[in-house]
């Protein structure tokens, strides 16, 4: 998959290979299901940079 540098909404697809949670407490369970905290962190910042990211993204947020 190769990323442009100026993604808009209809550029958004799931990528096939990794699940889609329901919801973020089902996504917050599985990233507090690796027991090593120092893991734990590099997931949970992950994923809220991705939210960020997907915010900025739909938002049309440019300052980011």
């Amino acid at each position: 998959m190769k990323l442009k540098a100026n993604i808009t909404r209809d550029d958004l697809e799931p990528v096939q290979l990794f699940n889609t949670p329901e919801n973020w407490g089902e996504l917050n369970k599985w990233i507090m299901a690796h027991t090593d905290y120092q893991e734990r962190m590099h997931i949970m910042t992950a994923a809220y940079m991705a939210w960020n990211l997907a915010c900025s993204i739909v938002g049309g947020d440019d300052d980011k």
